[in-house]
Parts: C-alpha cells; structure tokens; sequence
C-alpha cells in the first residue's frame, strides 16, 4: 500500500488465512531481496548508478563500486621496451670517441694512428630504453661478441659487391659495461689491404625485466670508404634473456648466433648506405689520406 516501508504487509491471521482488515492480501509476504536470479546476485541501481551486494556476514550494502573480488591475481608489472636506431650522434665525447672528430653521425676520427692520419671508427647510435610501470630502469647486462666479414672477389664496399659472415673461426667475445645509450663500431688500426668488416650481436638489457638483441655489420674498403648496418633486432623477456646470457658465457655456439636470422633487406633494421666522408675528405686534404 502506498505509504507503507517494504516489509511484511499481512500481520494478523483471521479465519484460515492471513489477512489484514481492510485489505486484498491473501497471503503472507516476505521481505524484498535484490533483484537477479540467486541471492548473491548483483544489481545496478539505474537512478544512482551504483551496486546492491551482499556481504561475507549476509548484509545487503549498496555502493557505488562493484562487490569486491578476492580471487583475482595482484597486477604483475608493466613493461615497456624501446629501441632508437641512428636518429642521433651517441659517439661524442664517449670513452674512446673522446677527442674524435666527427665527419658524421656513423664516422669518428680519433687522434694519433697510422702515419698520425687518425684512426676511423665506424659506428652506429643505438638507444635503449626500459620502463616498468611508467619509470625508467637501467641497463644492467651487456654481452658481445663479433665474426669476421669476407668479400667475395672484386667485392668492396663502395660497389656493393657479395660479403658474408666468416664463423670458421669462431666467435671472438667482448667485454664492455651496460649503458642506455651505445654507439658500436669498429676501429681501423692499420689500413687493411683489402675491404673488410666485423659482425657483432649484442645482447643488452636487465636480467629482471628483459632486454635486446641485435646484429651490427660494420664493413670498410682500404679507402675509408664504409658502411654500417644493423639486423634482427629483437626483444627478450627476461627467461629469454636470462638463457642468451647463460649461452653467451657459457663459450657455447660460437660459430652460430644466439638468434639465427638471414642478413637478408627483410631482416635490416638500419642502414647507413655507403659513406664516402674518408675519401672525399681526404680529396679535399682536410685529413689525410694515408
């Protein structure tokens, strides 16, 4: 009846039934429970947008969040990977680049060397970036190791002519320390008398969150002419990365790479293209040519 709280509305019991005096009501009522298809079913209440649960001591509470769910796993970690190839110079005023001149962003010229001409280094720019839940971690492991590049007869840098990776030989290790920012390369020590290059994989990251993979091809006629790509990049959860960390040590596969992949266009994720900056340089006699 209007005006009434919800509840019981038949309170007497005349004659066989219960009825109250003056009513219609032929039976007794029982008290309303939420709507749904169970008792611990949830309901939204339109008007308020909130929630009719029940609790662990059988109370009914409305709210405006959903009822609590205690079986759900704590959020793991959020992980966030990055990797800029190339976009800047990371070479200056780095450890050995320090004193270098600059001819550009893949090409240092280090004091001294040779005849006083200066020792090239060509290099890439890599910089890596791990994030968990929003912040920045550093780098704690770096591993590398190089193999020899041979040319094909009549092949140099300048002709794009055939090269391959020479694994007879077997893989050479590396050391070096962790860092976010890395500019690889190679050094010419002594003008080689035919063209020539290293590839390098690197393995860089944290063993915690994971990390990165990728191969460097640093190539260089007699000349200075160069080139340096890079290949197969990859990223690493952190089992992934723990077990190419344990191989790299262990000395095991040294004539394959952690990752096989073809060194193929499909697989280049940077590419210098041919650097003529020694030799047109050298022209201009604004460094020295042997």
């Amino acid at each position: 009846m209007a005006g009434n709280p919800p509840g019981t509305t038949c309170s007497d019991k005349l004659g066989p039934n219960w009825v109250d005096a003056g009513t219609t009501c032929r039976s007794r009522c029982s008290r309303p429970g939420p709507g749904g298809t169970s008792p611990d079913a949830e309901c939204q209440e339109p008007e308020h947008g909130g929630y009719l649960w029940e609790t662990a001591t059988g109370e009914w509470v409305f709210s405006e969040f959903p009822r609590p769910t205690t079986d759900l796993k704590p959020p793991g970690p959020r992980i966030q990977m990055s990797i800029k190839i190339d976009e800047k110079n990371l070479a200056v005023g780095k450890a050995r680049y320090t004193g270098a001149k600059h001819l550009n962003k893949y090409i240092a010229i280090h004091p001294g060397g040779p005849g006083n001409a200066g020792t090239p280094i060509i290099h890439c720019n890599i910089e890596f970036r791990i994030e968990v839940n929003g912040r920045p971690v550093p780098m704690t492991e770096r591993r590398v190791r190089y193999w020899g590049i041979k040319f094909a007869p009549g092949a140099t840098v300048a002709n794009g002519g055939k090269w391959e990776v020479d694994r007879a030989a077997g893989a050479v290790p590396v050391g070096d320390a962790p860092s976010a920012e890395d500019a690889p390369g190679m050094n010419f020590t002594t003008r080689p008398s035919g063209s020539t290059g290293d590839m390098h994989e690197f393995l860089a990251g944290t063993s915690r969150y994971g990390g990165f993979y990728y191969q460097e091809v640093t190539m260089y006629d007699p000349d200075g002419t160069a080139r340096v790509m890079v290949y197969n990049l990859g990223r690493l959860d952190a089992k992934q990365f723990a077990d190419a960390i344990r191989r790299i040590g262990s000395g095991a596969d040294r004539h394959a790479c952690l990752f096989e992949g073809e060194l193929t266009e499909d697989s280049k994720d940077s590419d210098s293209g041919i650097l003529t900056d020694i030799p047109d340089n050298a022209k201009r006699k604004k460094i020295p040519s042997k």
